[in-house]
């Protein structure tokens, strides 16, 4: 329905208000299940939404026995795993990927590590066959940090750094176009280059970012673009040229500019994360995002409509890293938040993609044992479309008389992402006065798993003459109450006429478990003194004032030259909406102010006495 929705967009549960990127993870799926090592991730989404990643696995950690394992999600489930590599004893780390127009996914790593290492190639076929790796890098040696895209013809560029021709360190590249690849080109020869990253735009060109070496001690992060026209200069994007920069990642945005992320290292093992990105014209100042000066490391980016996401490894004084992410929306960085999964442990590297949908999928490794790490999968559930809620009153319009009444309705909660998750699910209700009130009924951890869904059908919600007259918003609400996120809402409206300042009868929720039901009235979330009713007034009118929690209520009329005129309430009262009536009769005319005092809270109104 969400007929109330610009309205019940700005209510929050707390003080703090909602950004647009707040949400909680999924529930962690376990794509590798071995008993060694996997690590290094790369995740991509290809065009039929499917989602691809590869891994290095090793199965005995301490021996050299790692290759190279390739998983395909298909929008139900993660496929066995495919050995991409050469078996033991040809040790293979550092994967990259790229997934072509027939979403055929295309991998390079490095081989032989131990020794020297090799570059090598394969493709999987539409049979699902992989095929035999090819050596990209014969002539050169120590071939490591490869990276590989793929442009709108389906021409693949790989690059890499290693040794050739000389002895020193160079950006090597290569492309398959029609059918065969090209000689093997060291880019900027005359700089010491290494760990590059790189992605292809719409147009074909080449966003490229690399560690270049600017004197004999430091490494700046540079950028650099291939267009028809060939290699730009790079452009040094770091600027810290007392210290080294490492780690470097790029993504770009729908305008096909890049954003780039990457480690500075400040001396002794600590450093932060930085951000720059290109609006066309010029570069952003760089940001540092992690603000922490600890040791990070392995940044990773993805941008999707213009939502940015950052994450990166961050080891406190514990020893044990944690993954911390951030996100940018409207050009405002989030607070940097920390990933926590079950079991909680040392996590290393992250890997992010946006799916076609504009939902976030991450791929990270936490260490389960020191001789044990494990592939995780994620979703980041921060859009209605993935937690949806609806909620259908009976019989609409509700008015309820003044001698109060009820009103029935059904509602469902469902799960659309591709994983299980565990959320909150809650009913409050936005009162007459704009106030938000507590949970009528809070549900904790529910879980529900893909593509499934909670629903009740004929619950009643039972209002008392007490309740304050005028229009109620009837909301629920699925994320994590905790946290005061609320990542879908659904609300109606009702209407209660008048009011008796009688006890008689209760809020009363009954439906959401069988034989059982909820009582608890709207408990506000805030102190406040109320408007009264009428204003101007002739000869009585009724204040009414709300407590979140009980507390010591002092409430006293006064003149306009400060006298008191009667007292109408000193004493304890419990938390919820209150009223008392005020008779004027035997007053004059004129201006009078209300003071209430409710612990620390004081507040005055003023009211109009008309004979």
């Amino acid at each position: 329905m969400n007929r109330y929705g610009a309205l019940l967009a700005a209510m929050t549960l707390c003080a703090a208000s909602l950004c647009a990127q707040l949400g909680l993870w999924s529930n962690y799926f376990n794509i590798s299940n071995n008993s060694g090592r996997s690590r290094g991730p790369d995740l991509v989404v290809d065009n039929a939404n499917c989602f691809h990643v590869v891994w290095e696995d090793l199965t005995a950690w301490g021996g050299q026995q790692g290759d190279i394992r390739y998983s395909r999600f298909d929008g139900q489930s993660w496929s066995p795993h495919e050995r991409v590599s050469f078996p033991y004893p040809n040790y293979s780390a550092t994967p990259r990927m790229a997934v072509d127009s027939q979403n055929q996914p295309h991998v390079v790593w490095s081989g032989n590590y131990w020794a020297n290492p090799i570059l090598y190639y394969s493709v999987r076929d539409s049979s699902g066959i992989w095929s035999e790796p090819l050596n990209l890098s014969i002539g050169a040696s120590y071939n490591c940090g490869a990276d590989i895209a793929i442009d709108s013809q389906d021409r693949l560029h790989v690059i890499w750094f290693g040794f050739w021709g000389s002895s020193q360190c160079h950006l090597l590249y290569r492309c398959f176009d029609a059918g065969q690849w090209s000689p093997m080109e060291a880019l900027f020869p005359d700089r010491v280059c290494s760990g590059g990253r790189v992605v292809a735009d719409s147009q074909d060109r080449l966003h490229l970012v690399f560690r270049g070496e600017t004197s004999a001690v430091c490494l700046e992060i540079m950028y650099a673009r291939k267009d028809s026209s060939g290699w730009s200069e790079p452009a040094v994007l770091s600027a810290n040229p007392t210290q080294s920069c490492i780690d470097p990642d790029i993504t770009e945005d729908e305008d096909d500019n890049p954003h780039v992320v990457w480690e500075q290292l400040f001396g002794g093992g600590l450093g932060d994360v930085y951000y720059r990105h290109f609006d066309g014209l010029l570069w952003s100042p760089p940001m540092n995002l992690s603000n922490s000066m600890a040791s990070v490391q392995f940044p990773s980016i993805a941008i999707s409509s213009g939502m940015v996401f950052v994450a990166y490894s961050q080891i406190p004084d514990s020893g044990y890293a944690l993954i911390k992410y951030t996100f940018c929306c409207d050009s405002v960085w989030s607070e940097p938040d920390t990933l926590h999964l079950i079991p909680e442990n040392h996590i290393a590297w992250t890997a992010p993609a946006f799916d076609a949908s504009g939902h976030l999928q991450l791929i990270c490794t936490p260490y389960l044992s020191y001789l044990n790490t494990e592939l995780f999968h994620q979703t980041y559930i921060n859009s209605p479309a993935l937690l949806p809620t609806d909620l259908a009153p009976h019989n609409p319009p509700i008015i309820i008389p003044r001698s109060g009444g009820n009103f029935r309705f059904d509602l469902q909660v469902g799960n659309q992402a591709v994983l299980p998750v565990t959320f909150d699910v809650w009913i409050n209700m936005l009162l007459p006065n704009g106030s938000a009130s507590a949970p009528i009924l809070l549900r904790r951890g529910l879980n529900l798993a893909s593509n499934s869904m909670i629903a009740r059908s004929n619950l009643m919600q039972s209002i008392p003459r007490s309740a304050l007259p005028g229009q109620y918003y009837y909301c629920l609400r699925a994320g994590d109450y905790s946290d005061s996120i609320i990542v879908s809402s659904d609300s109606f409206a009702f209407v209660k006429e008048g009011v008796s300042v009688s006890a008689e009868g209760r809020w009363l929720l009954e439906g959401w478990d069988e034989n059982n039901s909820h009582e608890g009235g709207p408990e506000p979330i805030s102190f406040s003194l109320l408007p009264p009713k009428p204003n101007p007034f002739n000869p009585s009118t009724v204040l009414s004032y709300q407590l979140p929690v009980a507390s010591h209520v002092n409430l006293r009329i006064y003149d306009t030259a400060g006298r008191l005129v009667t007292e109408l309430v000193n004493g304890l009262r419990d938390a919820g909406v209150h009223q008392v009536t005020w008779d004027g009769s035997g007053l004059p005319s004129g201006l009078y102010f209300c003071r209430i005092e409710a612990g620390s809270f004081t507040h005055v109104i003023k009211m109009m006495l008309v004979k």
